[in-house]
């Protein structure tokens, strides 16, 4: 019998006698004599081991789990499968072929998201110095309401002084208006200052009357600059196109930091101990 084999091979077992076999309806017990002696030498046998009792159905029940329970925890086992569903060798060789290419693949992806990606080298990156296009407004004797001219130009800044100004921006995500208001955040005084010392030596007239009506219009990042700067740090892995879901009516580009833009940010602009130092990487003015 099954209990007999499950002895003999050690299998983990779980017995459960009834308390009181005396009240148990007629009905639900041996008929014959033979019946009878049967079922009392199993009794006997599986007393002979440990067992739980049982009085009702639901307190079988509870049993039966408790049971299960202490032994998956204290005999695991490694489970069975039919003969006849058995992998063949052809199937057990494929599939570890593809489990040594699924542990190859997540090693390169852990390797692309802690670093820069392969083919980076020759981009501008850390100290090196990237033109952004700025565009500054001013009043003119041509323009006496409201703003006049525009002038174009391009600052350069370092990669790293970029990442300091808008990584905070990219943590979660940002659009590229986002974008643009942290570059102008960043950097925009300096922007007017060069302007200013621009305008005194090729503008003297311009910048009479620019005084007199109230100074200088708006400084901005142009569309230009802001691009410059998102291929830029997109081509060196630092940002990612977000995945979030938005609403049909936004039309607007959003951008997040990947895993090694964060860890760059992280370096740049987290607060330091005293005398250590991550690297010599050179901050927004």
């Amino acid at each position: 019998m099954e209990y007999r084999y499950a002895l003999e091979k050690k299998k983990p077992m779980a017995a459960f006698l009834h308390s009181d076999p005396g009240t148990i309806s007629s009905k639900q017990c041996e008929k014959t004599d033979e019946g009878k002696a049967k079922l009392a030498a199993f009794n006997n046998l599986i007393a002979k081991k440990a067992y739980k009792k049982w009085s009702t159905p639901d307190g079988l029940g509870y049993a039966v789990m408790q049971g299960i329970a202490r032994l998956r925890k204290t005999r695991p086992g490694v489970g069975w499968v039919r003969g006849d569903q058995l992998p063949s060798e052809e199937t057990t060789t494929e599939l570890l072929r593809l489990r040594r290419v699924v542990e190859e693949l997540e090693g390169r992806l852990e390797a692309a998201e802690s670093g820069p990606p392969p083919g980076t080298e020759g981009f501008a990156q850390s100290d090196d110095r990237i033109p952004i296009e700025f565009v500054v407004t001013y009043k003119n004797t041509y323009a006496s309401y409201g703003a006049g001219p525009a002038w174009v130009f391009d600052v350069e800044r370092t990669v790293n002084q970029v990442l300091y100004a808008i990584g905070a921006h990219m943590l979660d995500e940002a659009n590229e208006e986002e974008i643009g208001q942290g570059l102008v955040t960043a950097f925009g005084r300096r922007v007017r200052e060069e302007f200013e010392s621009y305008a005194a030596g090729n503008l003297e007239e311009d910048v009479k009357w620019t005084k007199q009506r109230g100074g200088w219009g708006r400084t901005r990042a142009s569309t230009r600059g802001v691009h410059t700067v998102v291929i830029q740090l997109f081509a060196l892995g630092v940002i990612a196109k977000s995945s979030k879901k938005r609403s049909v009516k936004d039309s607007s580009i959003y951008w997040s930091l990947t895993p090694h833009g964060q860890e760059t940010v992280m370096k740049l602009r987290a607060v330091r101990r005293p005398g250590y130092e991550f690297s010599d990487d050179e901050e927004s003015d």
